[in-house]
């Protein structure tokens, strides 16, 4: 009797600790360490810093945080300066519905743009959801501040966004990522953005793991004197929780 009481008591323990731990992540975080190769308005190999933020306040609410810098000197002189970092909320309004609203501040000097400000706010949706493959698509409008080189005035313009995001697990942290991202200008319709993002993450040991990456970024309309085009490709190490 008294080691079937025990028995019983270890299992109402247990429990609760197997259920803790099939519950979601809250806080993630991941940093990276790259190797940079720059094409477009700029032709450099140098270092980038990255890392992202993810903190599941609640059941419903999701605070995420991004940062992404590239820099390169040559002889003292600066060949690659871009920045790029992203605050978001989102707001879970079902199971594949979600409420998100943002700011975004970026420059890239070698591409004309000396800083870029945009708010934004939209609706995401969950259309894909297996236990490998995942698709979510993004639909939203933003307000933009934007800066050149060859202007000292601020261009503001309003604009929408389309997101699609798919991501392919081959097993718990090894996995395949295409971002891609379309960014109507609503003032200039030929001032349209395009990015695109192909990444494959594949781990070494613990929460360290080898990350490669390859980075578009299209501009319809780009300051005078400057390329469409920028690429970036990106190898190095990423460490996460």
């Amino acid at each position: 009797m008294r080691a079937a009481l025990i028995l019983g008591f270890a299992v109402s323990l247990a429990a609760p600790a197997r259920a803790q731990d099939s519950l979601p992540k809250r806080f993630k975080v991941a940093g990276d360490l790259s190797f940079v190769n720059t094409g477009g308005n700029s032709d450099v190999t140098t270092l980038g810093l990255g890392e992202k933020i993810e903190w599941m306040t609640s059941p419903r609410f999701t605070l995420k945080q991004e940062l992404r810098w590239v820099y390169g000197e040559d002889s003292g002189e600066e060949n690659a300066n871009a920045l790029l970092t992203d605050l978001r909320g989102e707001y879970g309004l079902t199971s594949r519905v979600s409420l998100f609203a943002g700011v975004t501040y970026d420059y890239n000097l070698f591409a004309g743009v000396k800083r870029h400000f945009a708010e934004y706010t939209g609706l995401g949706f969950l259309v894909l959801d297996r236990p490998k493959d995942k698709v979510r698509l993004d639909a939203g409008l933003s307000l933009n501040q934007e800066w050149e080189i060859n202007r000292d005035e601020a261009d503001n313009f309003p604009s929408g966004r389309l997101g699609g995001d798919y991501r392919h697990a081959f097993s718990e942290k090894a996995y395949l990522q295409q971002i891609l991202e379309f960014i109507p200008n609503f003032d200039t319709s030929s001032d349209y953005r395009l990015n695109t993002e192909t990444a494959l993450v594949a781990p070494i040991t613990g929460g360290i793991a080898i990350k490669v990456g390859y980075i578009v970024r299209y501009r319809g309309e780009p300051p005078e004197g400057f390329n469409t085009t920028d690429t970036l490709f990106r190898t190095g190490i990423q460490i996460s929780n």
